[in-house]
């Protein structure tokens, strides 16, 4: 059910408080769609503040927005309303972030299952950096995007409070700007293509693969169910194969990949997207502690090393930090510890969007 507003020159509290008791009306008496609701307004232009009316869909509410008969709308705009509104010298446009961010994740464990033994090249922090530097941000917001669906992201911080991130790594000083030629030089210092068959090759002496044969396929879970995921995930796995890496390509729904992702961690990097909400980003403890490093638990990258034990016992210190802080200041300054841990030192994963949202009135 759509909101719709037709509104006189009131306060923004009044107006969210006859939202509020509008909403507990509807509840509590079925109001059918179409129904209008009004508060009475003394001392108004107008005989009546506020008046809701219900819609069975978006584009009804979208329409009788565009004839004046309501003021704004209680719902997101599509891609095709948003270029409308655009043109429209009636309307304005307004945008908020929304609760989720999308990222390239990266399996940092030891091994996966698909290879027994041997030592995933995602282990490497250089083919991490490497893997980074292939991934275009600014194509992906300006073009999958379309400038609309999402704000760019630096940082495994939500984009509505950005400012927590460390500024060393965000935006200008992001430290893997899209770069082909910088992410061969990475691979070059440990994956060479040492028999020149088009192939790179692992480092001699590599566990697993002493002999310095050819890479093994890079297994690459991407999300065929959310569009603009899947479009960035194969631009990705173009620069990939590009640069002579080779590459097992999965195309599937949730359904499919969260059993291989979240429960068996047997993938190399997936198309993952999560809440943030607008909250202070204490989230970071769940996603990238160790201690959520199980079947099915929030953190699906940081991973294990060869002994079996945290890859990394320092940012499990700090991110416990993040949860516990007693005071603002202490949990500002191990959020931004953090998030420079995450994004410089370990590239745990690529932080591509948060969502956003238009709204027209």
């Amino acid at each position: 059910m759509i909101l719709g507003k037709k509104v006189s020159d009131r306060i923004v509290s009044d107006i969210v408080l006859t939202l509020i008791l509008a909403a507990m009306l509807g509840l509590a008496f079925n109001v059918p769609p179409f129904s209008a609701i009004a508060q009475e307004t003394c001392g108004s232009r107008h005989d009546k503040g506020l008046e809701i009316s219900f819609f069975n869909s978006s584009s009804e509410a979208f329409t009788a927005l565009k004839f004046g008969e309501i003021d704004f709308m209680q719902w997101s705009l599509t891609y095709e309303q948003y270029q409308y509104v655009v043109v429209d010298p009636t309307l304005v446009l307004a945008s908020s972030h929304g609760g989720v961010m999308f990222q390239f994740d990266l399996n940092n464990n030891y091994t996966i299952a698909d290879y027994p033994g041997v030592r995933s090249p995602i282990n490497e922090l250089t083919f991490r950096q490497a893997l980074a530097h292939m991934v275009d941000k600014d194509w992906i917001i300006n073009e999958v995007l379309k400038g609309f669906w999402g704000e760019r992201i630096d940082a495994p911080i939500g984009a509505a409070i950005m400012g927590y991130a460390n500024q060393s790594v965000i935006g200008g000083h992001y430290p893997y700007p899209y770069n082909l030629a910088r992410a061969a030089e990475l691979l070059d210092i440990c994956f060479a293509d040492t028999d020149e068959d088009g192939i790179r090759n692992y480092p001699a002496g590599w566990p697993g693969r002493e002999d310095g044969s050819n890479l093994d396929p890079i297994k690459f879970c991407i999300r065929s169910d959310h569009g603009l995921r899947l479009e960035a995930g194969r631009a990705l796995a173009d620069n990939i194969r590009a640069l002579s890496i080779p590459l097992n390509q999965i195309e599937a729904d949730a359904y499919v990949l969260f059993p291989i992702v979240l429960n068996d961690r047997n993938y190399h990097i997936y198309t993952g997207g999560c809440c943030s909400g607008a909250f202070l980003p204490t989230y970071l403890h769940g996603l990238f502690h160790s201690s959520n490093w199980f079947e099915g638990g929030f953190n699906c990258v940081t991973g294990m090393n060869s002994s079996n034990l945290p890859n990394y016992p320092y940012l499990d210190v700090v991110l416990e930090d993040v949860r516990y802080a007693t005071d603002m200041e202490d949990f500002k300054a191990a959020v931004k510890k953090a998030t420079g841990l995450l994004v410089a030192d370990y590239c745990v994963n690529i932080p591509l969007w948060g969502s956003k949202y238009w709204q027209a009135y």
